[in-house]
């Protein structure tokens, strides 16, 4: 007599099928693992959350992945930090992005700086 096989539910995860589309969901992990003072890293957060929102809101960076407009919020944020001397490499490698699309973004922000300007 042959035996049967028990069949063993497979399990499943509840994980979204789709990564997040918006910038500020991408703006903490890169900003933790930069060389900034601890006491400075709650208001960079604040304001790279609000200049994201601002940059989505007035559609500057379209053709930018959620990633790559956070890595360049956080370089448009540190670039007008007094006594803050973070390169863009050492950006661009915490928000595993190229140097060249962060420049690409950050250039595409600094463009539109007066639009971005009034949530600092």
């Amino acid at each position: 007599m042959a035996r049967q096989k028990k069949l063993i539910p497979m399990t499943t995860t509840n994980k979204p099928s789709q990564s997040s589309t918006r910038a500020v969901e991408y703006i903490q992990l890169p900003l933790s693992r930069l060389p900034i003072p601890r006491d400075q890293m709650k208001h960079l957060f604040t304001l790279a959350q609000r200049i994201a929102e601002k940059a989505e809101e007035a559609r500057l960076s379209q053709e930018n992945m959620p990633p790559s407009l956070a890595a360049g919020c956080l370089a448009f944020i540190i670039k007008r930090c007094d006594g803050l001397h973070v390169s863009l490499a050492t950006i661009a490698e915490a928000s595993e992005i190229s140097v060249a699309t962060l420049q690409k973004c950050l250039r595409r922000l600094e463009t539109h700086a007066e639009v971005l300007e009034g949530v600092l």
